[in-house]
């Protein structure tokens, strides 16, 4: 049997989590590792619909801001517990973010957690499991995160305006999971995010096979926001939902 690599949507809303699902978040599967890719409000109680919190490997934090970070002093406590109840000592879960302000300081919790960083120039091995770290247009510093599994590449936007990072970040990606916090009539008017329209642009020019539209807004129809994405982007475009499982090779 080929062992899969999967990923699992934790939450999809943008700003903060709505009655039916926390902000946008990801569980990364391959290799025998277990990744979250950002920890907002919400995330850490829809995570264990899928994963004990102690199962995890590595935590990425795309940037600082409360909507991808929120959660991260409860899942430090909820580590701390489980550690507490083992008999021998474990190593202290790392949690990956930028020391570009001083905000990483809150991710090395006692002995349970432990910050590591990233900038552009790093790459990071668990396993199979490969990320690279790309620096992009936001109001605060912040990273697309490109993983690699062997032969499938996931990207995962953070929060970004338009900017020819991202389409870099994205070149030829397997599934890449946009922000879209804006319909196309609002572009530009809040900085640091992309419109729909700019995702499937930048789906478009980096050549992805699927985009899936995510830190969503809280108001409006989000088929528009997959209309407005399929107007620049003749690919697959899929609207994010809790729980949305990509997983490869497919069918496996």
């Amino acid at each position: 049997m080929i062992e899969s690599f999967r990923i699992t949507t934790i939450g999809y809303w943008g700003a903060y989590p709505g009655p039916d699902a926390a902000v946008s978040s990801f569980l990364v599967q391959g290799g025998g590792k277990n990744v979250l890719i950002d920890c907002g409000s919400g995330v850490l109680q829809n995570l264990q619909t899928y994963l004990s919190p102690d199962n995890l490997d590595a935590v990425f934090i795309t940037h600082y801001h409360a909507d991808h970070s929120a959660d991260i002093g409860c899942l430090q406590y909820a580590i701390r517990i489980f550690q507490s109840l083992q008999d021998q000592p474990s190593a202290p879960l790392p949690i990956y973010g930028h020391s570009e302000t001083d905000d990483h300081h809150a991710l090395t919790y006692k002995t349970n957690t432990i910050f590591c960083a990233y900038d552009e120039e790093t790459l990071v091995d668990l396993g199979e499991l490969t990320f690279r770290f790309f620096r992009t247009d936001h109001t605060e510093p912040s990273y697309a995160l490109r993983l690699q599994y062997r032969d499938t590449v996931a990207v995962f936007s953070g929060d970004t305006a338009f900017c020819e990072n991202l389409t870099k970040a994205a070149f030829r990606a397997d599934v890449f999971y946009c922000e879209s916090s804006l319909y196309n009539r609002f572009a530009g008017m809040v900085p640091g995010h992309l419109a729909a329209g700019e995702a499937g642009k930048t789906a478009r020019e980096a050549g992805v096979k699927e985009l899936v539209l995510t830190h969503l807004p809280h108001y409006g129809d989000h088929q528009d926001l997959v209309r407005e994405a399929k107007e620049e982007f003749p690919g697959k475009v899929t609207l994010n939902t809790p729980g949305l499982l990509r997983q490869f090779p497919e069918g496996s």
